[in-house]
């Protein structure tokens, strides 16, 4: 009994060896492998005379209407989010268009990507000025 068992065992083995290299299909380098894995984004840029910020910028996400919660939306000019991100979060701006007389800047950050209105970001250095005022610290004067 023992050797029909290692028999079948072995019989097994080369079957499971014989059908992975047949669904193993096309043989690639690691660097094509990371190439195909990275995602591929269509950013939208726009040059509007009205903007605030351009492509490339570091911004941070102020509250809106929701308090610490700010609606990420899926494209722009859209009246129903996607989904929340949270007040204080670091983004850069990939994008931006007008519509409506409002702009919006497509960004990207460790939220992922989204939409948001101009009104929902301010600079890095806006933002760590806020942050002083709330905690009582005066603004500087120019």
């Amino acid at each position: 009994m023992r050797l029909y068992n290692r028999i079948l065992l072995a019989v097994s083995a080369l079957l499971l060896a014989t059908f992975a290299c047949t669904q193993a299909g096309e043989v690639i380098t690691d660097a094509e492998a990371t190439r195909r894995a990275l995602p591929t984004a269509t950013v939208v840029i726009f040059e509007l005379d009205a903007a605030e910020f351009d492509v490339g910028d570091k911004v941070v996400i102020v509250g809106g209407k929701f308090g610490a919660l700010v609606p990420l939306y899926g494209s722009a000019c859209v009246q129903f989010f996607s989904s929340q991100v949270l007040y204080g979060t670091d983004v850069e701006v990939l994008g931006l268009q007008e519509c409506d007389d409002n702009v919006w800047y497509q960004i990207e950050g460790l939220i992922g990507q989204g939409w948001l209105l101009v009104d929902n970001i301010v600079s890095v250095e806006e933002f760590e000025l806020l942050e002083a005022e709330k905690l009582g610290t005066p603004r500087p004067t120019e």
